[in-house]
């Protein structure tokens, strides 16, 4: 390199109108180099979303199935295995030698089995070309080759940040990687000169630098650490150091700073992941990972990640005949928080009982209170309101005594469901507003929402669509912002409900639909009386409709996405109009009507130009003015709304 840059230099100063292109995995470092990045092939979302068709048009794919059909001629790919070449490709990042590698190996193996095969990929990929370069011919000889290059504290660093899932920060490989070979000060010039060499991929995330290595050389990088003897001490500052964060961002996951902390956590998911699975494997840590399941629990709960959450606090759990401990104790009421949300209510009130036991014995009065109101919980889904709201109640009086407001807030909002249940929305009302109150002054943006959504389903039980609408709608907008999806499905339920009683029943169809399914995705269960509730909302939203139009409604909303159905929810309602097709005149012209009307029959645009009698351009251009004027993106949309308006024309 140093050579090449003396070189470079020299021709360049003696040579004004000479440009040199030069290829390395690194920068010459002179001055007035401009260096471009050579990205890997272009990659297919390997999730199984894309079409044969779709595939075809990347970069990786197309290399795959052709260095395949050399190896085994009538290769190709289809609808069979197009999901096995998108995962081949995605696993080894687009990497052209690696591809190639992969590719040749269908003489031997079907595609299915070399994804199979790729945690071991350095056995797998050998046998390049006879003619190529020696660090060239397999890709293990490519990464010993690269590696050989480094200087020992660069080695060093790139074995230990091998450590991490999905990528990391500058502070966590200061945490994690430094030590004998590396000072804590080295940490930022080794990684800045493992980028360099394309080693690490740096991005910017947020106005932060993220670090990842691509999957290859992440396992390359993970053997040399185990061959060095220092997998278990990493292992073990990993979850040091992810334990550390998790418990300073715990607090802040009920406050001001509650969505920054929940995007952080977010980010370094895969990391925690990998920190409690290495402690559970560990008894000698096995506390630490509990400590860490605990401090997680509310960004489990508030992002949706129930069943994981749940999976990992259950298998933290202490017999019941064991002394507890506060830690314990908490992972016990947590995980019966979470399995009370997913309907197992057996659980539930077993996890209950159980950490009502252990936090009485350890004078715990904020677990007191918080099991106090998972079996109440328990109690209000079961039916059985005297004994929920007994629970309740001495939650809310176990809060006042403690002067704890944020827990106070939750006690109430709890009590308030015994009373909505019951038919007392006065009361449900006034205890929602306490509680909401209590959470908008903490600051927990969380909470808020989950207020204001329950103040809208009293306003919903009591009738009243409007007042539904609008705190439905502010829960709504401040769950989307803090990527609360639980909280989503349930406001898109609440504004269901609104459009249904104000006889918007196309929009309560797509708005139902969307809910359902977000619900099923998430395992959350209803409450016998939320069940009952429902199914008379859907019914008379149904008979609000013909059977085809409620079905392409329900199509519909099934169909969006999380973020359409939010923008649909938030979007103004356009008020309801009567039946009569003349109260339609200031929304469509005649014409617009008779082919909004032919389309609730199905009919292309050419037979709709056939039945009118003009032609098929004209017809295209009256469809496209409809959608246009009704904020619509499909046929279905049109044929919902003209059906709702008793629009219609015989065939």
């Amino acid at each position: 390199m140093s050579a090449c840059g003396h070189l470079t230099d020299a021709l360049l100063r003696a040579c004004p109108n000479l440009r040199i292109l030069a290829t390395s995995r690194e920068r010459l470092g002179i001055a007035g180099e401009l260096t471009y990045s050579v990205p890997g092939l272009s990659l297919p979302d390997s999730r199984g979303l894309a079409t044969l068709e779709n595939l075809r048009q990347f970069e990786a794919v197309r290399l795959f199935v052709e260095r395949a059909s050399f190896s085994q001629p009538g290769f190709v790919m289809t609808e069979s295995n197009g999901l096995a070449v998108a995962q081949v490709c995605s696993s080894l990042d687009g990497i052209p030698l690696a591809i190639e590698l992969a590719a040749a190996r269908v003489k031997g193996l079907s595609v299915e089995q070399i994804v199979s095969r790729l945690g071991d990929r350095f056995r797998l990929l050998t046998d390049g070309s006879r003619i190529a370069l020696p660090q060239h011919q397999t890709l293990q000889a490519t990464m010993d080759w690269s590696f050989g290059l480094l200087t020992e504290p660069e080695r060093v660093l790139l074995r230990r940040v091998s450590v991490f899932a999905g990528g990391f920060t500058l502070e966590a490989a200061e945490g994690v990687c430094c030590g004998d070979a590396v000072a804590n000060p080295e940490v930022l010039q080794l990684l800045l000169r493992l980028v360099d060499r394309s080693l690490v991929v740096a991005r910017d995330r947020g106005g932060v630098s993220w670090y990842r290595l691509l999957e290859t050389v992440r396992q390359y990088a993970w053997q040399r650490l185990g061959e060095a003897g220092e997998a278990d001490e990493i292992r073990r500052r990993h979850l040091t150091w992810y334990l550390g964060l998790a418990e300073q961002g715990e607090p802040e996951l009920r406050g001001p700073e509650q969505q920054v902390w929940l995007g952080r956590l977010e980010t370094e998911h895969d990391n925690l992941r990998a920190a409690l699975e290495w402690s559970m494997a560990h008894p000698s840590y096995a506390e630490k990972g509990l400590r860490l399941a605990t401090s997680l629990f509310w960004f489990w709960y508030f992002r949706g990640h129930w069943s994981e959450g749940r999976r990992w606090l259950e298998a933290t759990v202490s017999p019941e005949d064991e002394a507890p401990t506060q830690v314990r104790a908490t992972a016990i009421r947590y995980a019966a928080m979470l399995a009370l949300h997913q309907g197992d209510y057996g659980r539930a009130t077993a996890l209950g009982r159980q950490g009502l036991t252990a936090s009485r014995k350890l004078g715990d009065a904020e677990g007191i209170a918080h099991c106090r109101c998972v079996l109440g919980n328990v109690a209000v889904h079961r039916g059985d309101y005297g004994r929920a709201s007994t629970l309740f109640k001495n939650a809310v009086a176990l809060c006042r005594k403690l002067n704890d407001k944020w827990l106070l807030g939750y006690a109430l909002c709890n009590l308030q469901f015994a009373a909505r249940d019951q038919g007392d929305y006065e009361r449900a009302a006034a205890l929602g507003s306490e509680g909401l109150a209590l959470f908008q002054k903490a600051g927990d943006k969380h909470h808020t929402a989950w207020a204001l959504r329950n103040l809208g389903l009293v306003a919903l039980r009591r009738g009243d669509h409007k007042q539904t609408a609008t705190f439905c709608g502010e829960s709504l907008t401040l769950a989307r912002e803090i990527g609360n999806v639980w909280q989503v499905e349930q406001n898109l339920m609440g504004l269901a409900g609104a459009a249904a009683i104000g006889k918007q029943h196309g929009r309560a169809a797509r708005l139902f639909a969307a809910a359902e399914a977000f619900r099923k995705s998430l395992g959350r269960h209803r409450s016998p009386v939320d069940q009952a509730d429902y199914d008379k909302r859907v019914d008379s939203t149904r008979a609000g409709l013909r059977n085809t139009a409620f079905a392409a409604a329900w199509a519909e909303g099934k169909a969006m996405t999380l973020e359409e159905a939010i923008g649909y929810a938030l979007a103004p309602v356009e008020p309801a109009a009567p039946p009569a097709q003349g109260t339609q005149k200031g929304l469509l012209t005649p014409r617009e009507q008779q082919v909004a009307a032919l389309v609730v029959h199905g009919l292309t645009n050419r037979e709709i130009a056939s039945s009118l009698t003009v032609s098929e351009r004209t017809v295209d251009a009256h469809v496209q003015h409809i959608l246009d004027k009704l904020g619509f993106h499909s046929r279905a949309q049109v044929a919902s709304w003209a059906t709702e308006r008793g629009l219609k024309t015989a065939r």
